[in-house]
Order: structure tokens, then sequence, then C-alpha cells
């Protein structure tokens, strides 16, 4: 017996494959061992020394172009960093409004790194010097 005509090659449908492909990103998301969250424990070492008066710690906020606020004085921060690697002053580090919670940190890691014991304010204005732009007013 002869067949006649040509042979139709066979046609793969879209729907199955669709439905394999599903079954098998089901199947690779169930076996998968996802990354378990990594907690980074806290130090929180206790203070050999009794608490710091806070009439003896150093105020100072942290302003825009590495600049910061000091008994009414504006310095770099980075010559605060020098004058009080040498004391054994603490320092409690405030904000303007105008710097960023990282510009913040960046200059909190950098005077602790210096040996300085350091603390952050809670809220922008806790350092406020009157006469000093939108700091001395409440908001």
């Amino acid at each position: 017996m002869l067949l006649t005509g040509s042979r139709k090659k066979p046609a793969i449908g879209l729907t199955p494959l669709i439905d394999v492909v599903f079954i098998l990103l089901i199947f690779f998301m169930l076996v998968m061992q996802f990354q378990q969250f990594q907690q980074n424990p806290v130090n929180l070492k206790k203070s050999a020394t009794h608490a710091v008066n806070s009439d003896t710690v150093n105020k100072i906020t942290v302003q825009e172009d590495d600049q910061c606020l000091w008994q009414g004085q504006l310095l770099k921060c980075q010559a605060l960093i020098e004058q009080f690697s040498l004391s054994d002053n603490a320092v409690l580090l405030g904000y303007s409004n105008e710097i960023t919670l990282q510009q913040l940190m960046q200059w909190h890691d950098k005077f602790i790194l210096s040996g300085i014991a350091t603390s952050l304010a809670v809220k922008a204005n806790s350092l406020a010097v009157p006469g000093h732009g939108d700091q001395g007013e409440e908001q």
C-alpha cells in the first residue's frame, strides 16, 4: 500500500506547552529553599562609667556641606572630630532638616570610629539654637 501525499509535521500545541511551563515553575518554587532572613545581633555594651551630665555633653547639629553647628559657630565636622578625639567629652549629634538620614549616620559613624562617645538626638530641633534658621521654631 502506497501512501500518497506529503506527510505533515506534528504540531506542538501552545496550551499544553504553557501548562508544562507552569507546572515546572510551581515545582521549582516548592522545592527551592528560600534564603532565611539574617538577623544581625546588636551588641549593647553596658557602660563602665556612670551617666554623663547633660551640661558636659557637646551638642553638635550636622548641617549641609559637611558643616556642623557647635556653640553657635558653623565649623567643618571633620575639624570637630579631630578636636573631640583628643578629649574625653561626649557628643550629642542633632541634625538639620536639610540633610538625609544617610548623611547623619555617616557622620555618626565617623565620630564613633574616632573613639568619641556619641549619641543621636531624637528630633531635628532638639538641639536648636535660637536665631539660626528654622531650628529654633517648633513645628
